[in-house]
């Protein structure tokens, strides 16, 4: 990872020399030949190699899996998870609350202990309204398990947002060791 740091800090120095001084069809921000939008998020508009912009796309896909500790307090935007339980049909939903990107994409992760280990577990992504709230009033996943008999640890809830890349924690979730029904 520090030798991506390092070349991204080194993209952004050389940001201004791999632009069009005249602009183009992008406007001030149009790429010189050979070189793209890196594209990290929404608004990143730095002249990389196709390469670096790849790169880029594939570590924002995967930034839940980065974190040092998943259990830190990283709430973004006021963002809480919380879950609502149905008897007798025994269904267990996941409801999200707070500010993503605007309309765009989040992908929520549980992290827990299974199978003797920390684990990551990927997920479910979900649309974002003009809003940037959770779409279907926030309602992430729901699940069904026999209530009684399930294992029902907890697990941190990592939200990844497609748009700006940044990762937060809602909050704990029964770890989903149930059948989903999505």
């Amino acid at each position: 990872m520090p030798d991506v740091r390092w070349e991204t800090r080194e993209e952004n120095r050389l940001a201004a020399e791999r632009r069009e001084p005249n602009g183009g069809p992008w406007g001030p921000d149009t790429c010189k030949q050979g070189f793209v939008w890196r594209e990290a998020n929404r608004s990143d508009h730095v002249c990389v190699y196709p390469s670096s912009r790849s790169r880029a796309w594939v570590n924002s896909a995967n930034a839940a899996f980065g974190l040092q500790d998943p259990s830190a307090p990283l709430r973004i935007g006021g963002t809480s998870a919380y879950e609502e339980y149905y008897a007798p049909e025994d269904l267990v939903t996941w409801r999200v609350s707070g500010a993503f990107s605007r309309n765009s994409k989040v992908t929520f992760s549980t992290y827990g202990y299974r199978n003797g280990g920390w684990q990551l577990e990927t997920g479910y992504t979900v649309d974002t309204d003009a809003n940037g709230r959770i779409a279907n009033n926030g309602y992430i996943h729901t699940f069904r398990c026999n209530l009684e008999s399930s294992r029902r640890a907890k697990a941190f809830l990592v939200a990844a947002d497609h748009a700006n890349g940044q990762v937060s924690n809602p909050g704990q979730v029964t770890d989903p060791w149930c059948i989903p029904i999505r």
